[in-house]
């Protein structure tokens, strides 16, 4: 174990002279700057201070030091995991909670851990899936199953731990497929994470919110521990316990189960009973998700179709962020028509109307939208619109050149 002296200038330049040899070797962030937080009382720092004046300020200098070493040997932002800080550990993202055990209670105390960051100005967090320490028998593939499921609904996601190996196959079937359902559905939000991701960049509201962050004048939601808002359009209920069994509430508005499209209107509470491999999720009502295309690893596909999906009870908007544009989308329902308006941009989009009935007729800045027969084959299409029988609308466009308005006539 190495204390550096990050006091010490000549200290600095050497440390980030090691980092450097591991991004030119293909690195592109520091997994773990771990510790930070153990540093003797009795040391004295170049500053002339003692290891008690720096236990807190040490974190901070270590973080930034590594920091900026990846920052300036790539060219690129910089990358560390960091496990300890304080205030100001939000500029040198991103931080893990350290080790837990794997245990039921120690998966909601890393929830806990989760939500009081965010409400520290942290941004971006994420755990150990399943937990660090296991003792004998205690990581079970429900615990396993059940700590993934949220975990995908982080901002970073960490497979890391003592023996056993934390992979999937690991645990069993039912763990693979289980992980890739979600490893899966999070792949395909990338686009919703990275515009948060950015928002969160911008405002320090953290990816992983406490209820009362978007509540705050619902007094039900001010001792919530066990369920979250990731973004501002999902709620997350995990099942913290190893009986199927929770309860959900739901604040004031319209939510729909993101499996069944089952609509609530809150304030609320569900008694539910989730199968193993369900992760209990929500909608909030007006919320627009964009979303990219199915893969299996990140490159293996372009965003490109973005597919909007669009849970509108009266008026939606969303900012997609990515590295090349930003683009505006707003929704409105009125009358017998839904209006969906998009800045310009470089990109195809899928727009999938949620809860819809089937229109008379689809435009697309005042020109027809065809009618399709299948989804297969708008799928195909570049241009097209199609309506599946369990009440979702899809519409497929460009946004080429200007802004779109696509109307819905019901």
């Amino acid at each position: 174990c190495l204390m550096p002296d990050f006091t010490n200038p000549d200290t600095v330049n050497w440390w980030k002279s090691k980092i450097e040899e591991r991004m030119k070797v293909g690195c592109f962030g520091i997994a773990m700057s771990d510790f930070g937080e153990d540093v003797p009382a009795d040391a004295c720092y170049d500053n002339r201070r003692s290891g008690f004046e720096m236990h807190n300020i040490y974190t901070l200098l270590y973080q930034k030091a590594s920091y900026e070493a990846v920052a300036e040997s790539t060219g690129h932002r910089g990358l560390v995991n960091a496990r300890s800080g304080t205030a100001g550990l939000q500029r040198y993202p991103i931080c893990w909670c350290g080790d837990p055990n794997c245990e039921w209670e120690d998966m909601l105390a890393c929830m806990r851990a989760g939500l009081s960051i965010g409400l520290s100005g942290v941004p971006f967090w994420s755990c150990d899936n399943g937990g660090y320490q296991a003792r004998t028998g205690h990581l079970t593939p429900e615990l396993w199953i059940r700590w993934s499921q949220w975990s995908m609904f982080t901002s970073h996601v960490r497979l890391h731990g003592t023996e056993p190996l934390r992979a999937p196959w690991t645990f069993g079937d039912r763990a693979i497929e289980n992980f890739r359902k979600y490893a899966k559905l999070r792949y395909r939000l990338l686009p919703y994470i990275y515009s948060h991701a950015y928002h969160a960049m911008k405002t320090s509201l953290p990816m992983m919110r406490a209820m009362i962050l978007d509540f705050q004048d619902d007094p039900n939601t001010h001792n919530i521990e066990d369920q979250y808002m990731f973004g501002d359009a999902f709620l997350v209920a995990p099942v913290c316990q190893r009986t199927n069994k929770r309860t959900v509430y739901l604040p004031k508005g319209t939510w729909f189960d993101y499996w069944t499209c089952k609509e609530y209107d809150g304030p609320t509470l569900l008694n539910i009973e989730p199968a193993l491999d369900v992760l209990p999720l929500y909608v909030r009502g007006d919320s627009i998700i964009p979303m990219g295309p199915d893969m299996s690893y990140v490159g293996e596909k372009s965003f490109n179709p973005v597919t909007l999906d669009v849970w509108l009870c009266s008026e939606a908007d969303f900012t997609l962020y990515d590295d090349h544009e930003i683009v505006r989308c707003c929704a409105k329902k009125k009358e017998d028509k839904i209006f969906l308006d998009l800045d310009a941009s470089e990109k195809t989009y899928m727009a999938k109307f949620n809860k819809t009935g089937c229109p008379i007729k689809v435009s697309l800045n005042g020109v027809d939208v065809p009618q399709l027969l299948s989804h297969e084959e708008l799928k195909k299409s570049e241009f097209g619109w199609h309506f599946d029988p369990s009440f979702v609308v899809y519409v497929k466009f460009n946004a080429l050149g200007s802004r779109s308005r696509l109307v819905l006539q019901t």
